[in-house]
């Protein structure tokens, strides 16, 4: 038997890359062998690894696909690169096949359809997406493209003041007006001006105005899907908070109540983030609640047949982890199924120690049809504490690119689990500010908190 092909991953969502292993390690002669967040991992990790091919994505910090492809071909003439994107844009595609690209792929394609082109690119051949094609070949009609113009970064979180200056600027005001409101120069403010640009991706204040109305409106319809409150029960203890890392968030979490007195659990994380991940969540939480009421004893049945709606009816290469739980509160009992979401802890208040990692019982949902989910149990005692979170919590960095880290979660968790779920969940949050200190969130950060305990209020 031929050795398999060995790919790597490079994309700053880690979601993404895992989906994209998932996907390709389905096909026996694939193999991802490593995996980069930007392109100056991504030259790193070539070296090291040698792969066959390289799957690119285009838009990233740091070093992005189309300038790390052109030094992958100047450094390593023979590297296969294959550019998976969201964007068909005329100027992305031209960079990127001059660059050296052997491939420009749109990320919506099926998962076969991905094997296959990664099999032709190794094989020495190239392949285009068919969309593209039909640009390359209008594009060429008219003789060459001009040159591409400098485009903006990856868009980062804004800080406070850009904040501050883009919320006065959506309300008309003018640099001079924004710097007597701020009691700042207006050479300042123009700073702040030109950082919100770039970090937006827009050319002019006119379109970053638009564009934070837009977020503002998608921000409020995906708040409106969220709890008010949790519900109290007689002997359990919930708490939930979310921390977006943008005005509008691809994390959620929910709570459902359900038939027999049962109670269901949601924590999920969209692989994007911004508008579309916020307006992506809201439908897969109405598909979620929907088959919680059809199968009330079986989370993975319901997470299966949402997924299997998620890809009939979307059109999009996002896809979202799930954890979705069902609490017996009469009993402690807690069947589960977790659909490629960070794994929940279980803390027994008799040791004092994390006794369960709730890990993965199925891949996320939103990649294809073709997955099956399993379900798993565990019983909560008096006492024992349960915390859910999403990857923006471990994977919070500091100035010096540290992550928060799942051993601190635990240490944290443990050394407060004789308090309340409300106080449990501050000293973690404490803890994470703490570590981040002045460095930016890039990520959204949900964290809740399942106590059996006396009840004493619930926090959402």
């Amino acid at each position: 038997m031929a050795d398999p092909i060995r790919i790597l991953l490079v994309d700053d969502q880690r979601l993404m890359r895992e989906g994209l292993r998932i996907l390709l390690e389905l096909e026996p002669d694939l193999k991802v062998v490593g995996e980069a967040k930007d392109g100056q991992k991504a030259l790193a990790a070539y070296a090291d690894l040698e792969p066959d091919v390289v799957l690119m994505d285009v838009r990233m910090p740091a070093l992005d696909g189309v300038e790390a492809t052109l030094r992958l071909r100047e450094r390593w003439p023979e590297a296969r690169v294959i550019i998976l994107t969201t964007f068909d844009d005329d100027e992305y595609v031209f960079e990127g096949l001059r660059a050296g690209a052997m491939g420009y792929l749109l990320k919506g394609m099926s998962g076969s359809e991905l094997a296959e082109a990664v099999r032709t690119v190794a094989a020495g051949g190239a392949l285009i997406e068919p969309s593209v094609t039909r640009k390359l070949l209008a594009e060429f009609a008219q003789l060459a493209p001009p040159a591409r113009a400098p485009q903006p970064g990856l868009s980062e979180p804004l800080s406070d003041r850009e904040q501050e200056v883009l919320r006065l600027l959506t309300q008309g005001l003018n640099n001079r007006e924004i710097a007597a409101r701020l009691s700042l120069s207006e050479g300042t403010i123009e700073k702040h001006v030109s950082s919100i640009l770039q970090k937006m991706g827009v050319s002019d204040r006119t379109q970053a105005a638009v564009r934070a109305r837009e977020l503002a409106a998608a921000g409020k319809i995906q708040a409106g899907f969220l709890p008010d409150e949790l519900p109290r029960i007689p002997g359990w203890q919930l708490t939930a908070k979310l921390e977006p890392a943008r005005e509008t968030s691809g994390d959620f979490y929910d709570v459902i109540s359900l038939p027999s007195g049962h109670l269901g659990i949601v924590i999920a994380d969209v692989a994007d983030k911004g508008a579309g991940a916020a307006l992506y969540m809201t439908s897969i939480r109405t598909l979620i609640r929907t088959f919680a009421a059809e199968y009330v004893t079986q989370p993975e049945l319901a997470l299966g047949t949402a997924n299997d709606r998620i890809v009939s009816d979307t059109h999009t290469d996002m896809f979202v982890t799930v954890f979705y739980a069902i609490l017996d509160p009469a009993t402690g009992t807690l069947t589960y199924c977790n659909a490629g979401h960070n794994p929940p802890y279980l803390l027994d208040a008799q040791s004092g120690n994390v006794t369960h990692a709730l890990s993965r019982t199925g891949p996320p949902l939103g990649i294809s049809k073709e997955m099956t989910w399993g379900q798993a149990t565990i019983q909560l005692a008096p006492g024992d504490a349960l915390v859910l979170y999403t990857d923006g919590l471990t994977e919070a960095q500091n100035v010096r690119d540290e992550f928060f880290g799942a051993e601190r979660l635990q240490k944290v968790a443990q050394a407060n689990l004789s308090a309340r779920a409300q106080d449990i969940q501050a000293a973690l949050l404490a803890e994470v500010h703490q570590f981040v200190a002045d460095a930016p969130q890039f990520d959204d950060l949900t964290l809740m908190v399942v106590v059996r305990g006396p009840t004493e209020g619930t926090n959402a």
